[in-house]
């Protein structure tokens, strides 16, 4: 990451950015865990 940060031709910014209003991935862990616990149950199925 050093050399992306002093290759000046990269533009790679180390300042603060603002935060995008709409992300196609969750990125919240804790609604994850959520998430997976409403999904069914694999041991439910016989294979």
């Amino acid at each position: 990451m050093k050399k992306c940060y002093a290759d000046k031709t990269l533009k790679v910014s180390k300042e603060d950015f603002e935060k995008p209003e709409f992300l196609s991935i969750n990125l919240d862990c804790n609604e994850n865990v959520e998430e997976d616990k409403k999904k069914e149950n694999l041991d439910d199925f016989e294979f």
